[in-house]
């Protein structure tokens, strides 16, 4: 009779084998949570809204001033094309903008965590209103430290920040550096000779007199970083 090349082991040792090296089990169990924990805490967080749109291929032709059956026979629109044309309708600049204007998000806002700093949009404790007749620094990040219940520190450091006019939605000049510190009081304004802004306590805040004891930030943003950020995220597909 033929013996087999492999050596069988017994179910009772390889278990004592594998329970006597038990510690390497808790390490890699610690280890994989806690990766697993500073992956969630720093991962970029990603929201997705989707939509359906009925295209209305007749309206469409109708409103280019021919007739939809006439203008198809003679192959000066074909299906693919006219699907295209609409899909660049719907990603262009100029759509993408009125949607965004909307939506009131000249001012980011963030929140110092652990790790990392998180953008967040409701149950902040202040609000900034920025005056648009008013130069703006964007491409910058403004740090807004509590001091005390009514008293915050305005600090901000930063290369290549671009001055802004929002009222005419145009960018007009860049400044090689930017580096101040200030304090200021709540409900009171901002004023220098590239910012003017008012930082107001949060009427929509859950517990208005609860203390401020997190380290908050906030970017002023242009339309056209808005319209192009956007336009990124958008996927049109047929």
């Amino acid at each position: 009779m033929k013996q087999s090349n492999f050596d069988y082991i017994p179910v009772q040792v390889l278990l004592a084998r594998l329970l006597s090296k038990w510690y390497w089990f808790v390490i890699s169990v610690v280890m994989f949570v806690g990766l697993a924990k500073v992956y969630l805490m720093t991962k970029e967080d990603i929201y997705e809204v989707k939509a359906t749109l009925l295209l209305d291929e007749k309206k469409g032709l109708e409103e280019l001033g021919g007739n939809s059956s006439f203008m198809k026979e003679l192959g000066l629109f074909e299906q693919k094309s006219e699907l295209q044309d609409e899909i660049g309708i719907l990603t262009s600049y100029a759509l993408v903008e009125k949607a965004v204007r909307p939506l009131n998000q000249g001012v980011s806002y963030y929140k110092k965590g652990k790790v990392k700093s998180r953008q967040v949009f409701d149950n902040l404790p202040f609000l900034v209103i920025v005056d648009s007749s008013h130069y703006q620094l964007i491409n910058l990040t403004i740090k807004v430290v509590p001091v005390s219940k009514d008293f915050f520190m305005l600090e901000a450091e930063g290369e290549n920040v671009w001055v802004y006019l929002p009222s005419e939605n145009k960018v007009v000049l860049e400044l090689p550096e930017i580096n101040f510190k200030q304090k200021i009081r709540l409900n009171e304004s901002f004023q220098s000779q590239y910012l003017k802004f008012e930082l107001v306590a949060n009427p929509a805040r859950k517990d208005p007199n609860a203390p401020i004891k997190s380290e908050y930030s906030f970017a002023l943003n242009s339309f056209d970083q808005l319209t192009d950020y956007y336009r990124n995220k958008l996927v049109v597909k047929p």
